[in-house]
């Protein structure tokens, strides 16, 4: 299964996707300085077993908008905000580095 690069949604995060539309959804949060290939492998084994996986650039990444202010709480929002963009089914978040913090902060 390939991963799709999707252009940004209205919060202005650009992702990447794959696995099918319905399935449950796992979205994962990179940190410094990796991007959302860093999830690649892990986003395909997801998919390979029915999941919708997710991975946004981070504010201030790549594609996805950089306008700040990029404090914890309003990384948070946006990320839940995206969160909610995609469906408003629940999803499973994973973070590594500042995108940890992130998912802590969304939970």
């Amino acid at each position: 299964m390939e991963i799709e690069e999707q252009p940004r949604d209205r919060g202005g995060l650009a992702h990447l996707a794959c696995g099918p539309v319905s399935g449950p959804r796992v979205i994962f949060l990179h940190g410094f300085p990796d991007a959302p290939h860093a999830f690649a492998r892990s986003m395909r084994l997801l998919a390979a077993e029915g999941y919708r996986a997710l991975a946004p650039w981070m504010p201030g990444y790549g594609p996805s908008r950089d306008e700040g202010p990029f404090d914890l709480d309003t990384l948070a929002e946006r990320l839940a905000s995206f969160t909610r963009r995609m469906s408003t089914a629940p999803a499973l978040m994973m973070g590594h580095d500042w995108g940890a913090a992130v998912v802590h902060q969304v939970a």
